[in-house]
């Protein structure tokens, strides 16, 4: 049986470390120990969003934890796609690097976004939006869950 193609935004690996939630730090490593049973990836803007980490150790410890993921590129295509959500009011306009992160989990084929981002990300209305748009531009439905949910 093939593994499950997950997309795991920034929110996830910082998650990891971030003890100001020690209950979404437990569960983010809980996530992770069940990592291998899926095929996980994450994009470069994942990895510029960590290579902003003001404090050395952890942004080093992040990216040694990422290293292992696949890395997409966040290409044309995807920048086209989290425009038109953008302009479909699926993501307000301060929210388009999490148009990105959708897009490109959408063109990529991915199964998952998995993501803490419950503002503005794991939300059925945003779930169905996304899918709505991705519909009518011809891409199949990506999920967007919680680290609790997979």
């Amino acid at each position: 049986m093939p593994k499950m193609l997950i997309y795991l935004d920034t929110s996830v690996a910082s998650a990891y470390f971030d003890d100001r939630d020690m209950s979404r730090m437990l569960a983010t490593r809980a996530f992770w120990t069940r990592m291998d049973s899926y095929e996980a990836s994450i994009s470069d803007l994942v990895i510029q969003e960590v290579r902003r980490t003001s404090d050395p150790l952890v942004r080093a410890t992040i990216e040694g934890l990422l290293r292992p993921l696949t890395v997409l590129i966040v290409d044309d295509e995807a920048a086209r796609l989290a425009e038109q959500y953008l302009r479909s009011g699926v993501f307000g306009p301060s929210s388009g690097i999490d148009a990105l992160h959708v897009a490109t989990a959408t063109v990529t084929r991915m199964d998952f976004v998995v993501s803490w981002n419950f503002r503005y990300m794991v939300k059925i209305q945003t779930v169905q939006r996304v899918n709505s748009v991705n519909l009518a531009q011809g891409y199949r439905t990506v999920d967007i869950r919680s680290p609790l949910e997979m």
